[in-house]
């Protein structure tokens, strides 16, 4: 083989290769070509299916909103109606509060009152004790001075009588 040989074969190749490359770009582009026109379609779809769900969601999130609105609105009701009523309780047992603080205040003084009351009675009562037991010891000597003459006056008459 000579060079012109190997030129002219060279040469063949290369023509060779640049009408597969030319095929292999027109068949890369043919199919790219396709796969747009795929991806396009599939985005196209998706899009449609993304909007859909996306309309579905925010109708339920809107209802679920709404729900849910309802609810707490008839829960905020039911607590103001609980709080009144213990508020209202708590003003009675603040008012029941304060009668029994005027009638233990009615009692101390009543009571203050009536021990006041049973102290004089009962100095009175000693000192009445004091002069019954003044009397009886007064009593009580006077018998005894009565008894010791009537007995040193009977024992003076007996030795008289004896004598």
């Amino acid at each position: 083989m000579t060079a012109d040989q190997f030129k002219a074969g060279l040469a063949d190749l290369r023509t060779e290769i640049a009408g597969q490359r030319a095929e292999l770009t027109g068949q890369i582009a043919g199919q790219r070509a396709e796969l747009m026109e795929q991806l396009a379609g599939q985005r196209a779809e998706l899009t449609g299916q993304i909007a859909a769900q996306r309309a579905e969601l925010t109708e339920q999130i809107a209802g679920q909103r709404a729900e849910l609105t309802e609810q707490l609105a008839a829960q905020r009701a039911e607590f103001k109606g609980q709080i009144a009523e213990v508020a209202g309780q708590i003003a009675e047992q603040r008012a029941e509060i304060a009668e029994v603080r005027t009638e233990i205040a009615n009692l101390d003084t009543r009571l203050s009152t009536q021990i006041a009351d049973l102290r004089t009675e009962q100095r009175t009562d000693i000192a009445g004790v004091r002069t019954e037991v003044a009397n009886l010891e007064t009593r009580l000597v006077r018998w005894m001075v009565g008894t010791v003459i009537a007995t040193a006056t009977l024992t003076f008459a007996i030795l008289r009588f004896l004598e």
